[in-house]
């Protein structure tokens, strides 16, 4: 009985770590995502010359290659 309790209780534990990391990377993912669009729209208003949207996304890509 207390060997069936036990893994029981491991299999929640190992449970809750998985969800909670993939909370915690889908908040890391939102934040990153809500950086991006920020910095797009910061850029957009200052109306840079020759830097659009296709431009911004080389830079990004480039930037976390």
């Amino acid at each position: 009985m207390r060997l069936i309790l036990f893994k029981e209780v491991i299999w929640k534990l190992e449970n809750f770590r998985i969800f909670f990391f993939i909370s915690f990377e889908n908040v890391r993912t939102e934040m990153v995502s809500l950086s991006l669009r920020k910095m797009m729209e910061d850029l957009k208003k200052r109306n840079v010359l020759g830097y659009d949207e296709q431009t911004i996304m080389e830079d990004i890509k480039y930037f976390f290659s």
